[in-house]
C-alpha cells in the first residue's frame, strides 16, 4: 500500500459527489467497495467515457493540484455500464480549488496546452444538473 494515498482518500473526500461543466459534461468521484478512490467521467448525454481510479494526488501550493489516474482495461459487457469498454491507459488532471469560492473547482485534461473548465459540484445525485450547467456557464463567461 502506498503510504501517500491518504493524500488521494482526502481529495475524494472533498471531491465526493458529481461535478459539471458549462458544456453539461460530468464528473463522478467516489470510494468503490474496497474503499478505493474512483472517477467516472459522463459525456452531456449520461454516456459512460471513461472510468479511472486514482493513484496520486500533488499539491504544488495550497489551491493547485495534481491528480494522476489510471484507466484499466475494461472489456464490454464486463464494466460498469453494459455498453462500456475502454483500453488501459493513465490520465492527469490539473485542479485549482481557487477563485470561485465552495462548491466550484476548475479542471483541465494534462496535455499540451492546459485549458480550465469550471465545474459546479452537483451533490451526491443528479436531480440539480441543469441548474449546476447554467451556473457553470454563467461562471464561463
Amino acid at each position: 500500500e502506498d503510504p501517500n494515498y491518504p493524500t488521494v482518500l482526502a481529495m475524494w473526500s472533498d471531491m465526493d459527489g458529481y461535478w459539471v461543466n458549462r458544456d453539461g459534461d460530468y464528473l463522478y468521484f467516489t470510494l468503490d467497495e474496497n474503499g478505493k478512490a474512483v472517477m467516472y467521467e459522463y459525456d452531456d448525454d449520461g454516456k459512460l467515457e471513461s472510468f479511472m481510479k486514482a493513484t496520486a494526488v500533488m499539491s504544488s501550493n495550497k489551491t493547485s493540484y495534481y491528480m494522476a489516474l489510471d484507466l484499466p482495461r475494461i472489456k464490454a459487457g464486463e464494466g460498469p455500464a453494459a455498453d462500456f469498454a475502454q483500453t488501459a491507459s493513465a490520465k492527469g488532471f490539473m485542479i485549482e480549488l481557487a477563485g470561485y469560492g465552495d462548491g466550484y473547482v476548475e479542471i483541465a485534461e494534462e496535455g499540451d496546452e492546459i485549458d480550465y473548465d469550471i465545474y459546479v459540484k452537483v451533490g451526491s445525485n443528479l436531480d440539480k444538473l441543469a441548474d449546476a450547467v447554467k451556473q457553470a456557464k454563467k461562471l464561463d463567461k
